[in-house]
């Protein structure tokens, strides 16, 4: 008989059911919450044995403890698992509780699936009426229930209280042929509590241990346990790697991420959820073949199969064919890998709250469950931990840009009306392989170009106030002045993904599309494309590469504003090494990448056009963090000149309502950004560095006397003023204060529903600020309801823009001007119409720009 009784009673709860309730358990719980509802605290009972109920509600309740501290000492916990976790779980859990002035406290806990714990007590009493007439409490505490041993010699402990006394023990063990009893074992003196540790040996199979307690009133309690001795049993070993992009154990770049075993391993490359995964052998070498073993120490053959599902999801994304091992063998089954799993590929499901990671794992187990006992094999069921990492989306927009003058963009860019070379090699070539080798998941990259205009647009030097109209113009000027304009195309990229980014279509990079003799200078140096690195004060918005260059060289462009270097050695100006290779396996082709392979980050030359072109491990590790390991609070972008004498010229900020922190406060830095309340006192500071020394594709290398810096910094709503001050000298050399005036902008032409004809057609507007302050102008245009912006024009500080429809199919489409103050930004839209010069439509480019 037992004293201690677990009822379990799970309540499946709909998703409703949190509706019914009034209460949502995916917003309020943090910690589990735990009621006991029976009894009440204080509760006072004739009996001893009674009935502890309630219920536990939390984000997943894995496992419910108990324990009772008795009345005049001792103590008894246990607990039971909760498999799979629920959100609400009702229990009923029998406890025996002894007499004593100060109580029986009974505490249940909930622990969830990240180990939040929650709990509730109450105390209750027995006051017996009569003579004594109830037994010993008496607790096994080892071993549990349903227990298994691989050797005979074992120790049995358990606990005993009694109101009156306990006058002595013993221990009866009975096995399939015989018992034998230990007898009363008696004490010099009567105990309220006892503790015993005594050795016995099992037999061979099932085993009953009972251990037995008398009191002063000659009452007997008594607990038991079920154990076993055995040699039967039916286990597995096996060992295999998930790969989404690289493989565990890359041969290329060690050490091996499949770490532990034989039955628990650990797979330390992590896995993007959303994203389509395969299962292979391991190591590499045996990549092809998942190798599992069961081991059939039953005196009968067995029939079964193999399973594998992934958690948390709970989802079986293989299973094998019926597997017959006959008695008393070894039998191994090879399956080729990749896996096939159902629907051929498996992903882990993206959750819906703003966790970046979580626990997770894949598990390999029999069905039906024969895995008892033991055998020459290890395992009852082969897991394999992974974390599960939830990343962000990339958006990147395309657009080509040339001077006012020229000169003119290659025909398939020319042409902005029609699905052209350049979109199906995006689409159809560069994005498919991009998103493979990126940390995203699944369709998680979106690549548009500016389908609806390109910028054609002079600038101007901004220290020797040279216009630049065409190339010419562009290749006669020195080192510092080409970084000057091509840094004002980096400054405009950042500010056009920064006016948030809904706004402006959302794009988080935007990769300029210019003449290869805007990269190929005379003096500033040769280069395929450029971007500035990673570190804090850089630009990161945007990148430029040749318009010529298809397929590869943008993604190597915007990986360097994620922090990855280029890896090819440039000696003396000679190319010295070509770059790192790698190896993976790309998931949606079914292709395995061999290490011949290039790594995206060498010599660009030799990914250009290549389709033998991956990423190598490092690079991928430290993208996976790089799209995870970060917060999308409010952020302020900052963006400005300075010069070697600190002279700075501030460009206007946006405040974007979530976006990535590039400069934590609390760095620091050769400068430092001070963040000050309307009171002047300061609530943050933040540094950063620039550089004057500029390199060029590492052939050239230059020093300029004035540089562009640019960062996003955490937003508080207490700012009011933003201080650039000199680290060293502590001197201020640029402040802007926060106003909360918004700019505001009227689109005066068009007017709303204004049928245009297509050609050249001026956009105008009137801005105004009512602190006074200049605004700078950008002019977006959207085909598609406002659910994509393309670019018309950017640091416009006119009221007026001549936009060139003459490409544009008859449709509808909105205008949006945003102006800018420098920190407040304001807005307007209008609707208008674009009708054909002839009756002549050419039907299949106008559905397909629609489509794309």
């Amino acid at each position: 008989m037992k004293k201690i009784i677990i009822k379990i009673m799970i309540c499946l709860i709909l998703i409703g059911a949190s509706i019914n309730l009034g209460i949502s358990t995916d917003t309020i719980f943090d910690d589990p919450l735990v009621t006991i509802t029976d009894p009440y605290d204080g509760a006072i009972f004739d009996n001893p044995n009674i009935e502890v109920m309630g219920n536990a509600m939390g984000m997943g309740i894995k496992r419910i403890e108990y324990e009772i501290l008795y009345a005049g000492g001792g103590i008894y916990s246990n607990s039971f698992d909760i498999n799979p976790p629920v959100e609400y779980y009702e229990f009923s859990i029998d406890f025996v509780i002894v007499e004593g002035s100060d109580g029986n406290l009974i505490t249940i806990t909930a622990v969830d699936v990240e180990n939040n714990e929650g709990s509730d007590s109450v105390t209750v009493y027995y006051e017996p009426s009569g003579d004594d007439i109830e037994p010993p409490i008496v607790i096994i505490t080892y071993p549990s229930d349903g227990d298994e041993f691989n050797e005979s010699d074992i120790y049995v402990t358990a606990v005993g209280t009694d109101n009156i006394g306990i006058i002595g023990y013993g221990i009866f063990h009975k096995w399939e042929e015989g018992s034998e009893d230990t007898g009363l074992i008696e004490f010099t003196n009567p105990l309220e509590y006892v503790e015993i540790n005594e050795s016995i040996s099992l037999r061979e199979g099932w085993n009953n241990i009972e251990v037995y307690m008398d009191d002063l009133s000659s009452n007997r309690g008594f607990d038991d346990v079920e154990i076993f001795w055995v040699f039967f049993g039916l286990h597995i070993d096996s060992i295999f790697q998930p790969v989404q992009v690289v493989y565990q154990d890359d041969p290329l770049y060690p050490p091996d991420d499949l770490i532990g075993g034989p039955c628990d391993y650990e797979a330390r490359t992590g896995m993007v959820t959303g994203k389509n995964t395969y299962l292979f052998g391991h190591p590499y070498s045996d990549r092809d073949h998942i190798d599992i073993t069961c081991c059939n120490n039953y005196l009968y053959d067995v029939t079964f199969q193999y399973v594998l599902k992934i958690y948390p999801d709970g989802k079986e994304i293989w299973r094998s064919d019926n597997i017959t091992v006959l008695a008393g063998e070894i039998k191994t089954s090879t399956f080729n890998a990749p896996l096939q799993c159902t629907g051929n590929r498996f992903q882990w499901d993206i959750w819906s709250d703003n966790a970046k990671t979580k626990p997770g794992k894949i598990e390999l187990t029999i069905e039906p469950d024969y895995t008892w006992g033991r055998s020459p094999c290890n395992c009852y069921s082969v897991e394999v931990d992974v974390i599960l990492y939830k990343t962000h989306d990339l958006k990147v927009l395309f657009v080509p840009f040339t001077f006012g003058d020229g000169p003119a963009f290659p025909a398939d860019l020319a042409d902005i009306s029609r699905f052209t070379a350049f979109d199906i090699c995006y689409t159809d070539t560069l994005k498919p392989w991009w998103n493979a080798i990126y940390p995203i998941r699944e369709s998680g990259l979106d690549i548009h170009r500016n389908r609806l205009g390109n910028i054609q647009k002079n600038l101007t030097t901004r220290n020797t106030n040279e216009i630049v109209s065409d190339l010419a113009t562009f290749q006669a000027l020195d080192a510092a002045e080409t970084t000057d304009i091509l840094n004002q195309l980096f400054e405009g990229a950042a500010a056009l993904g920064w006016m948030r980014q809904g706004v402006a279509g959302g794009y988080d990079r935007i990769i300029w599309l210019v003449h290869p003799d805007i990269l190929n200078h005379p003096v500033w140096g040769n280069a395929a494309g450029w971007a500035y690195m990673c570190p804090p004060g850089t630009v990161k918005q945007g990148v430029l590469t040749d318009w010529n260059a298809r397929y590869h060289l943008s993604t190597h462009e915007v990986s360097h504003t994620y922090g990855l270097d280029d890896n090819y050695v440039v000696t003396g100006g000679v190319l010295t090494s070509r770059g790192d290779h790698a190896v993976g396996y790309w998931v949606n082709e079914n292709r395995d990448v061999l290490p011949a392979a290039w790594d995206l980050m060498g010599a660009v030359w030799d990914i250009w056009n290549g389709d033998r072109t991956w990423i190598k491990k490092p690079n991928y590790i430290e993208l996976l963090e790089r799209f995870t390991n970060q917060r999308d609070p409010e952020v302020l972008g900052i963006s400005g000149y300075i010069d070697i004498n600190d002279n700075v010229e501030l460009n206007p900020w946006y405040k974007l309502d979530q976006g990535y922190i590039d400069l934590e406060w609390g760095t620091t830095g050769s400068y430092t950004v001070r963040a000050y309340d309307i009171n002047n006192f300061l609530l943050y500071e933040a540094g950063f560095n620039v550089s004057f020394n500029m390199i060029s594709d590492y052939f050239y290398k230059y020093s300029v006397n004035e540089t562009l810096f640019n960062f996003r910094v955490e937003w508080n709503d207490d700012i009011k003023r933003i201080d650039i001050v000199n680290s060293t000298s502590d001197i201020t050399i640029a402040t802007r204060s926060i106003s909360s005036k918004i700019p505001e902008v009227t689109i005066t032409s068009p007017s709303s529903g204004d049928q245009i004809k297509q050609g050249k057609y001026e956009i105008t507007w009137i801005g105004s600020d009512d602190d006074g302050d200049s605004l700078t102008y950008a002019i977006f245009i959207s085909n598609d309801s406002g659910i994509n912006w393309f670019i018309l024009d950017f640091y416009n500080t006119d009221n007026s823009f001549i936009a060139n429809f003459s490409s544009l199919p008859k449709g509808d489409y909105l205008i949006k001007i945003i102006a800018t103050d420098g920190f407040n930004v304001g807005e307007d839209t209008t609707n208008f119409g674009i009708k054909a010069k002839n009756n002549i439509i050419n039907i299949f480019d106008h559905w397909m720009l629609r489509l794309i």
